[in-house]
């Protein structure tokens, strides 16, 4: 019996750096490994989903949507549904920012669920249907 010899064909993705007219070959290639490399950041505004709070008192249910721009003061992350916003000098740093921000959020109004007003109400009422949590 002869050997299987199987191929692997590797699609790879549409490059995030979009093409100039008057860039060469060599400035595109360039840009896209240094975005790969980690040291340009991907055209903004984008959008990602956050999974997880980074505190174990707390486990999301279902992610939460979270829009990142660049700003003035660097990177902003945008929890739009809850209002929270976190801010950083990369997406990374916005993003644990924002995770801090709302998991402070969820034991605040925790605490003071009894006082609320109706916006608050409203965010409290969505952080129970997205939070749960562990202790």
């Amino acid at each position: 019996m002869s050997p299987v010899v199987s191929e692997t064909i590797h699609e790879f993705a549409k490059p995030l750096v979009e093409a100039n007219a008057n860039e060469t070959g060599a400035t595109r290639a360039h840009d896209a490994l240094t975005l790969l490399m980690g040291t340009m950041q991907p055209p903004f505004p984008h959008v990602v989903c956050l999974g997880w709070l980074g505190d174990g008192r707390l486990r999301l249910r279902r992610p939460i949507t979270v829009q990142l721009s660049r700003e003035d003061v660097g990177i902003v992350a945008t929890a739009q549904e809850i209002d929270e916003l976190g801010f950083g000098s990369d997406s990374s740093e916005a993003i644990r920012d924002l995770q801090r921000a709302i998991v402070s959020l969820y034991f605040t109004l925790r605490a003071e669920e009894h006082r609320l007003g109706p916006d608050l109400q409203r965010v409290w009422q969505i952080l129970q249907e997205r939070i749960v949590a562990t202790r």
